[in-house]
């Protein structure tokens, strides 16, 4: 709890609850989090390759991987409990890759918080990548990062110069893009966008204002 950056890379073999609360927590081991619940209010940082499979609880907070490491995310339920909140995914020097996979996500605000994907690479590792990200009022996807969707995607007011991906459909429920989209589908426009990057789209179909 507090400012600065802990490095814990022991085994804890507690059973209670984690709480990360406003400062960076870098470990090497996903077992240096008891088996309880994971509460983040900071940034986690992983340094090797590893797996996350609590119930997770979330306001303002960060997971990144490093350089050339992956994070899984497969809590058993992930909850986003405040409002106005900013959930951000690595940034440019911890830009390796954070793997999502289960749709337990419980929102108590939904369409009040905002994505960021800062640095390296987010995508779907099981398809229920669009249940979380459909959630947030606004993503950006800044220059150099990468959001992957096995499927389709929704997304709403995307902005940003990063790339985009969905491996069917994706619907836009408005942008202001200078980045890059790959749609395997359809890319659906359900509101006013301003798309001035680079598109790869099978076929595009308005049907905002």
């Amino acid at each position: 709890e507090g400012g600065g950056t802990y490095i814990v890379n022991h085994i804890n073999s507690g059973t209670g609850n984690t709480e990360i609360d406003g400062c960076t927590f870098e470990t090497d081991n996903a077992l240096s989090l008891s088996s309880g619940q994971f509460f983040l209010f900071g940034t986690f940082l992983a340094t090797a390759d590893m797996t996350i499979d609590n119930n997770a609880e979330c306001i303002n907070s960060t997971f990144a991987a490093a350089h050339g490491k992956t994070l899984t995310l497969a809590f058993g339920n992930y909850e986003l409990e405040g409002t106005q909140d900013r959930i951000v995914f690595g940034d440019s020097a911890d830009n390796g890759t954070v793997v999502w996979k289960g749709d337990a996500v419980t929102v108590d605000n939904p369409n009040t918080n905002a994505l960021e994907i800062r640095g390296g690479i987010l995508r779907d590792g099981d398809g229920s990548l669009n249940a979380f990200v459909s959630t947030f009022e606004s993503v950006t996807v800044d220059a150099g990062a990468r959001l992957a969707f096995l499927d389709a995607g929704q997304v709403s007011d995307l902005s940003g110069q990063g790339t985009l991906v969905a491996q069917n459909n994706l619907q836009l429920f408005g942008a202001q893009f200078g980045g890059t989209l790959q749609v395997v589908g359809t890319l659906l426009v359900m509101r006013s966008s301003v798309l001035t990057g680079t598109s790869t789209v099978a076929q595009t179909e308005i049907q905002g204002n």
